[in-house]
């Protein structure tokens, strides 16, 4: 069975035909070693992302739960003030 194979030489890259029984199993092994290799990159990188992203909506979470706690207390001082003041009205 013949496969295409690239050759550099001094001019543009020259297609050749060469056998299959020349390609030796270390070379099919290296080529599956850099196959597993590239998925191996792909699943780190999208765990990573996938993690940053979960970083990244807890904290964008208690920053929101944070404002709302917040807003919640100053609500209850100004409840208390306007209480205060009716109060001294009356």
């Amino acid at each position: 069975r013949l496969k295409p194979r690239c050759v550099r030489s001094g001019r543009p890259e020259a297609h050749l035909l060469i056998d299959s029984s020349e390609v030796s199993p270390l070379t099919l092994a290296y080529s599956d070693w850099l196959q597993e290799r590239g998925s191996l990159k792909n699943f780190t990188r999208e765990y990573a992302q996938e993690s940053w992203q979960r970083d990244s909506h807890d904290m964008r979470f208690k920053r929101l739960q944070h404002l709302l706690q917040k807003s919640n207390i100053y609500s209850k001082f100004l409840l208390t003030k306007m209480e205060q003041q009716q109060n001294e009205v009356v």
